[in-house]
């Protein structure tokens, strides 16, 4: 028993300086949270927090794992921090999204319009899927946040 906590204990710590990544998953509350307002919680944990830039098939799986331990009974999901501006995804700090694992994309989103048309990234509880959000959703959803090591 304590070499299987122990080894969890390492294989945790490996993790965060292999990836030189340090998540914060923030469950879903009883009120909305906007996505823009989750990016501003994550900014005010400290230098270099933003929300989550899941930059690969194998950080994207290890990110699903760890919202296993998260379901609950309240909320949606977790925002994390893609956005799209007409069809076009990156991640909030700019930084283009090379990675993707999102299902279908609505009709709408493709279509070049007079004002821009946004979605947010967001994983859902009840799948552990990629999926959008329309800023006027009223899902109520946590998010991840991730810092870069120096």
């Amino acid at each position: 028993m304590f070499f299987g906590l122990f080894a969890l204990l390492v294989a945790a710590i490996s993790f965060d300086y292999v990836f030189g990544e340090k998540y914060k998953i923030v469950p879903p509350g009883n009120t909305r949270i906007t996505w823009e307002q989750a990016r501003k919680n994550c900014q005010t944990m400290g230098h270099g927090w933003d929300l989550l830039k899941i930059q690969s098939r194998a950080e994207d799986l290890i990110i699903r794992e760890m919202l296993k331990c998260e379901l609950r009974e309240r909320g949606d999901g977790w925002f994390f921090g893609g956005i799209s501006k007409n069809g076009m995804w990156s991640y909030a700090d700019g930084d283009s999204m090379k990675y993707q694992a999102f299902g279908a994309m609505p009709l709408r989103d493709t279509m070049v319009a007079a004002r821009t048309f946004v979605l947010y990234g967001a994983i859902f509880q009840s799948s552990l899927a990629w999926g959008y959000l329309y800023p006027y959703s009223n899902n109520i959803m946590g998010y991840i946040c991730e810092a870069q090591y120096c």
